[in-house]
């Protein structure tokens, strides 16, 4: 499990609101403190990576992010960069898909030969 590279894992990330428990969620799927929890809204700041076996999925790469709704000049930043993190999720979305029909293109073409 952990000798997946990531590029082979599958991305689920948690987007939403300040404070409403993307972190604590987080934590609990994993069973471990991966994240920082406070009152506080705005406390991620930057997304948190946990790569994990999630069954039945198999591996799997979970992806704090932070609030979508932040405000102010670090609260732009922080907009920015979780809306960087789901168009990078998109781009490895598109790629898992196409290396997946390349192996089956290929599994075909061995199989006729």
């Amino acid at each position: 499990m952990n000798k997946t590279p990531k590029g082979f894992r599958i991305h689920l990330g948690l987007f939403g609101r300040r404070n409403v428990g993307k972190s604590s969620l987080l934590n609990m799927i994993t069973r471990q403190n991966a994240a920082i929890v406070s009152s506080y809204a705005g406390t991620t700041t930057d997304p948190i990576e946990k790569p994990m076996e999630f069954l039945p999925l198999g591996p799997v790469v979970f992806i704090d992010t932070a609030g979508i709704d932040d405000i102010g000049s670090l609260g732009q930043l922080r907009k920015k960069k979780t809306k960087e993190t789901e168009s990078e999720e998109d781009e490895q979305k598109a790629k898992s898909k196409n290396k997946k029909k390349k192996s089956k293109a290929r599994s075909k073409h061995k199989k006729g030969s």
